[in-house]
Parts: structure tokens; C-alpha cells; sequence
């Protein structure tokens, strides 16, 4: 957020200060509807901060830092963007750069340090832009700026052929700015955040086969944590599906959903001592355990071949699925088997330890 909406402050009449950004709209239609909901369709992992705040997490902690800016922004976080880019960060910022603070006085310092001057803005243009290496236009906001600066690399240009999207190199890192912005209406949106991106290459922690499908990877701080999937259109779809934890990669797939419903799979959860529940293609719900058994509860679709890795410190005597024993495989401390899910409402995993 480049500027908090909830502080009593009244943002009526900014065109006295010939402001032409609604706050509001940056951050409701670019941040939340636009690049969010973009980020969260090809499930990458992203957090959100308040960059006004210098007792905030640390942004040096970002690989990249995605700024919806308005014309105003203090001094101080402004200085404070330089520094994260000086010290090796990536900024990527849009639709404009600040050229107030808050109280309506000339703030550049941003604009000024990065070495890019605004060139014209224009509220009614013809909203189309042309990446610069695919030659690629998608449909923007008719709100449209264009920039000047030496030794930049162009991203995008406008229709006319005027640079609107640019990288310039700063200190250790590097800023890319995009002057308009773009709302989810196309396919061509859904990847068009890669052109400003750090590495449009750069893989999620889970990989997923099916883009109706919508993932997120949640680890604790110390180990372990969860995989969330969701399909939240009206039929039912299947996926491949695969996650890296820990360097190591793990194939789960295929996975089925019904319309409108999700799964939560744990990894790396402890279940006893000498226990650890590495990997599963089910949603567990209960987790019982004595001194020689652990038994799972677990769901799935009755489609769904499951398959579950478990490490282990001891020695296996017996594996159950549904009180029947099945052919698994201990090699080293991995056990690792698979099943078939019925169509009970949970399905029982029983390990009986020697």
C-alpha cells in the first residue's frame, strides 16, 4: 500500500493537487482485483505489507516488491524503496511514480534517484500497450504515462511507440516501472505480470496441471505446513500435482475435485517421536496414535489413486487401509504405499509399528 485508506484522512478533492489516481481504485482494482487475484491464478506465493510502516518486516526479505503507487508518497518511503533497491532488491511499480508527499508539497526523490522523467500523461488514451520483446499488445487503463531515461531497458511501449514500461538498474538491484496498469479481462493478463517480473521464469513451490485449479503453499516457520487447492467453478476437475519442500520434489497427482470444493494436505507432519508424515494425496482429518499403532483418518475421491510417504525411525510390522492390509515399500526410513479411496465419507490408514 502506498497509501493506507483507514487513517481518517480525507482523499476528496485530490484534483486540487492535480491527482488523477483514485486511491481507492488503485487498490481495489489493480492491487487486490488485478494483480493479486493474477498472482494467485498462476500460484505464486506473495504477502502483503504496508511500506509506510519503518517498523515492518524487513524489506530486504523480498526478492521483489510490487508498489501500486499514487502521485503522493512521503519522503520516507520513498527513501525507504531506494534503499531496498540499492541493497540488491527488484521494485516493480505502476501506474505512476510519486511526485508529491502527502500534504501536496514536490516529492520526487524516487523518480529523481531511479533517473526516469515522466514524459506526458494522458487519462483518456486508447488503453493498449505492445511488449517491447514480443511485440504482444493486451488492454489497459486509459490511463497512460510515458517515460525518459538513459540506459534503461524498455519493456512496453504505447501504440504510438512511446515507452510506458521500463527497467533501470540501481545500486545492486533493479526497478521496473509501468506507467498504467491492467485489470483481469483476458488470457493475455493472466502472464502479463512475468514482462515486469524479477524472473518471468521463476517457479512456485508447487506445481499444478490444471489452471482452473487454484493452489497455495503454506509452511510453518520451523517445518512442515499445508497445500491448499481449490476449484471453485461448477464441475469437477483433475490435476497433477507436485510440491518441492526441503529440496526435495514430490508427486501426488493425480488429484480429483468436485465442483466447487477444496483440499487441505499436510507434509512433513510429526506424528510421534519417531513418525513423520512427509507426503499425502488425502485430506487427513483425525489423527489417533498409541504406543505401537498410528491411524489416520483420511479423505479423497473415489477416483483418486492416493499415495503416502511417511519417515520412520522404526521398524514397520504391518500397514491397514480400511482394516485390510496392503503392499508397501520401506526403503531406508521411507515408507511409501498407495490405496484407493472408497466411497465412504473417510477411509482409514493403520500403521502398526514393530
Amino acid at each position: 500500500f502506498s497509501r493506507p485508506l483507514f487513517r481518517g484522512e480525507n482523499l476528496d478533492n485530490l484534483s486540487v493537487l492535480d491527482c488523477r489516481l483514485d486511491p481507492k481504485m488503485i487498490t481495489d482494482d489493480l492491487i487486490f482485483d488485478s494483480l493479486g487475484r493474477l498472482l494467485a491464478m498462476d500460484n505464486q506465493e506473495f504477502d502483503i505489507v504496508d511500506i509506510s510502516k519503518p517498523d515492518g518486516r524487513a524489506l530486504s526479505s523480498y526478492k521483489q516488491i510490487w508498489l501500486g503507487s499514487t502521485e503522493q508518497m512521503d519522503f520516507e518511503t520513498q527513501q525507504r524503496l531506494l534503499d531496498y533497491i540499492r541493497g540488491g532488491g527488484h521494485l516493480i511499480c505502476f501506474p505512476t511514480l510519486p511526485r508529491m508527499d502527502l500534504k501536496g508539497r514536490e516529492c520526487s526523490v524516487l523518480a529523481a534517484e531511479l533517473g526516469i522523467k515522466t514524459e506526458q500523461v494522458q487519462t483518456h488514451s486508447d488503453a493498449v500497450i505492445r511488449w517491447q520483446d514480443t511485440c504482444k499488445e493486451i488492454h489497459t487503463l486509459d490511463y497512460m504515462e510515458t517515460y525518459q531515461a538513459d540506459h534503461a531497458q524498455i519493456l512496453a511501449v504505447t501504440s504510438a511507440g512511446k515507452t510506458c514500461g521500463l527497467r533501470v538498474q540501481y545500486g545492486k538491484g533493479t526497478a521496473a516501472v509501468l506507467g498504467t496498469g491492467f485489470r483481469h479481462q483476458a488470457p493475455d493478463h493472466r502472464f502479463a505480470w512475468q514482462k515486469l517480473s524479477l524472473d518471468g521464469n521463476f517457479c512456485p513451490p508447487m506445481k499444478c496441471g490444471n489452471p482452473n485449479i487454484i493452489t497455495r503453499f503454506r509452511k510453518h516457520a520451523e517445518k512442515g505446513g499445508y497445500l491448499f487447492l481449490l476449484n471453485y467453478h461448477n464441475r469437477l476437475h483433475e490435476t497433477a500435482l507436485s510440491f518441492t519442500d526441503e529440496n526435495t520434489t514430490w508427486h501426488l497427482g493425480p488429484i480429483t475435485l468436485e465442483s466447487t470444493s477444496g483440499l487441505i494436505l499436510p507434509f512433513s507432519l510429526p506424528l510421534s517421536e519417531n513418525c513423520t508424515l512427509t507426503a499425502i494425496s488425502s485430506e487427513v482429518t483425525e489423527v489417533t496414535k498409541d504406543q505401537n499403532t498410528i491411524q489416520l483418518k483420511i479423505r479423497g475421491h473415489r477416483r483418486n489413486r492416493g499415495r503416502a510417504v511417511f519417515q520412520t525411525q522404526t521398524a514397520i510390522a504391518e500397514v491397514f487401509f480400511n482394516q485390510k492390509p496392503i503392499l508397501h515399500t520401506l526403503e531406508g526410513d521411507m515408507l511409501e504405499f498407495q490405496y484407493k479411496h472408497s466411497a465412504k465419507p473417510t477411509d482409514t490408514i493403520k500403521i502398526i509399528l514393530a
